[in-house]
C-alpha cells in the first residue's frame, strides 16, 4: 500500500511540475518573441541621408509580439514646437494614441499610420516621402533633422532608431 501511495504521489508531483512549467506568458516554444525592428526600405537606417526634392523614405516596422506603442520624436531647427503646434502636431507624438483628433488627422496627412492601423500590428510601413523633402521647401540653412522612432511590443521589448537627415541649402 505504501508503494502505491508513493507512486501516486510521484505521479501527481510530476504532473504538477509539467503543468506549472507550461504556464507562462511566452509563446508556444517557451521563448519570447523576437524584439521589434525598424528598417529603412532600400537604405541604411543608421546613415545620414541628404534631403532631396524627391526621395523615398519608407520605414518598415516589425514586431512579432504586436505593437503596443510607437512614437516619433522630431528633432529639427525647422520643425519646432511652435511650427508643429500650428499644424496640430507636437515634437513627440504617439502613433498608437495620438493626443488629439487633429493630431491624428495631421499625422495621417503626412504619411504616418495611427490608432488601429498601428496597435497590435506585427508589421507596418511608415511612408514619409512627402514630409522630408518639405523641410527644404521651408528652410534654407545647413542643418540636421532627426526623427527618433521608438517601438515597444506586447512583450515590453523596445527598439529605437533615429532617421537622420541633412539639408545642404540650395545655392
Amino acid at each position: 500500500m505504501k508503494r502505491v501511495l508513493c507512486l501516486f504521489m510521484a505521479a501527481a508531483m510530476t504532473m504538477s511540475a509539467a503543468f506549472l512549467t507550461g504556464c507562462n506568458d511566452d509563446d508556444d516554444n517557451g521563448d519570447k518573441h523576437a524584439a521589434p525592428t525598424l528598417t529603412l526600405k532600400g537604405g541604411d537606417i543608421k546613415a545620414v541621408h541628404e534631403i532631396q526634392p524627391t526621395m523615398s523614405v519608407v520605414v518598415d516596422v516589425t514586431a512579432p509580439a504586436g505593437i503596443s506603442d510607437l512614437t516619433v520624436k522630431i528633432e529639427s531647427p525647422c520643425l519646432t514646437a511652435e511650427v508643429l503646434g500650428e499644424l496640430g502636431l507636437a515634437q513627440t507624438m504617439n502613433l498608437v494614441n495620438p493626443a488629439t483628433a487633429e493630431m491624428a488627422a495631421g499625422l495621417k496627412e503626412l504619411g504616418f499610420p495611427v490608432g488601429d492601423e498601428v496597435k497590435n500590428k506585427t508589421s507596418l510601413s511608415i511612408n514619409i516621402s512627402q514630409l522630408v523633402p518639405m523641410i527644404a521647401m521651408i528652410y534654407n540653412q545647413d542643418s540636421n533633422h532627426n526623427f527618433v522612432l521608438t517601438v515597444i511590443d506586447a512583450d515590453k521589448q523596445k527598439s529605437v532608431e533615429t532617421l537622420k537627415f541633412h539639408l545642404t541649402p540650395a545655392q
